[in-house]
């Protein structure tokens, strides 16, 4: 077998345990996400091997999106490092066989102080699984097919768990791209987020104006060749009579089938849309968009009102301006 058609062995063999995956949860998941999301204290995660690698990074994730975490060797732990758990804390516990011998430490400090345990392992028979109050199944029993004695598969789905558990918490605690931010000063969204909207935002002919007479046809170009997923329908003074995003022009297309070719933009647009001003901070127009579920506004010129850019949330995320 050639280098090339093994690693896209290997590549299929993770996708597919990972779509597998993703099918075999069960409701100890849910009971985990709200355990962690209501949690006072602070999450400590533990594995050793490539469990303990894993847990580092997924400590990693969880403190960046809000929820306080670290990560605590089991070895050290029976070392005195034990003491940094704390009554409000939370222990979670990684390991694919589910009997290290390291983990003894965690079970009866934490059954003595009375701080739960979650766990994710793939041995439902194993130590870990059942002094855990919150035992997680990894649902795999091998790894590659190749080299099923190199932990590969285990890695990748204990990695895909960890995060997928993480991000649910984040979203249950509303945790938004603002308090990324604030978490992040020294990176590109934290100096992005603390930037005015007049910084970033899409200016000058990158602005898909529109008349109230034009027709569908127009829309369709004006929306799709700037690419920002609406047009901004304003009179000769670029004055904001209203928008119309693609998701306005699926509706209308529905509704009225070919009709919808003879139907204005006055006709079609959304009459006083949200709107960011130029001087606004990017924060404040990141909070109005996710307010209004939305993903792109019309900025506002302080001077007289007028049209004077647009911002999208994509260009704020990928610092793409």
């Amino acid at each position: 077998m050639k280098n090339r058609d093994l690693i896209k062995k290997v590549i299929k063999e993770e996708c597919e345990a990972l779509r597998e995956c993703g099918g075999m949860l069960d409701a100890n998941i849910d009971k985990a996400v709200a355990a962690i999301s209501a949690l006072a204290g602070k999450l400590i995660i533990s594995g050793i091997g490539k469990s303990g690698l894993i847990a580092q990074k997924i400590a990693s994730t969880f403190s960046s999106t809000g929820t306080p975490a670290l990560f605590l060797h089991p070895a050290e732990a029976g070392h005195g490092e034990l003491g940094l758990i704390k009554k409000g804390d939370l222990v979670f516990l990684i390991s694919f066989s589910g009997e290290q011998r390291e983990f003894g430490y965690f079970y009866s400090y934490c059954s003595k102080n009375g701080i739960g345990i979650i766990s994710l392992t793939a041995n439902r028979n194993s130590t870990l699984f059942k002094r855990s109050d919150i035992p997680v199944l990894l649902p795999l029993k091998k790894e590659l097919s190749v080299m099923d004695y190199v932990p590969t598969l285990s890695s990748v789905l204990t990695l895909a768990l960890g995060d997928a558990i993480a991000i649910a918490v984040a979203k249950t605690k509303k945790f938004t791209p603002e308090d990324f931010g604030a978490l992040h000063p020294g990176g590109s969204l934290g100096q992005v987020l603390n930037m005015k909207v007049n910084e970033v935002m899409h200016r000058g002919k990158e602005i898909p104006f529109l008349k109230k007479t034009d027709k569908l046809k127009d829309i369709l170009y004006a929306v799709s060749s700037h690419r920002l997923g609406l047009g901004i329908v304003a009179d000769n003074g670029k004055k904001l009579l209203g928008v119309i995003t693609d998701g306005d022009i699926r509706r209308i297309f529905e509704k009225y089938g070919r009709d919808a070719f003879e139907m204005t933009a006055g006709k079609i647009m959304t009459k006083r849309p949200k709107t960011a001003e130029q001087a606004m901070s990017l924060k404040e127009a990141v909070r109005i968009m996710e307010d209004g579920k939305i993903t792109v506004l019309p900025v506002l010129s302080f001077r007289n009102g007028s049209v004077c850019g647009v911002i999208h949330m994509h260009d704020i995320l990928s610092g793409g301006f």
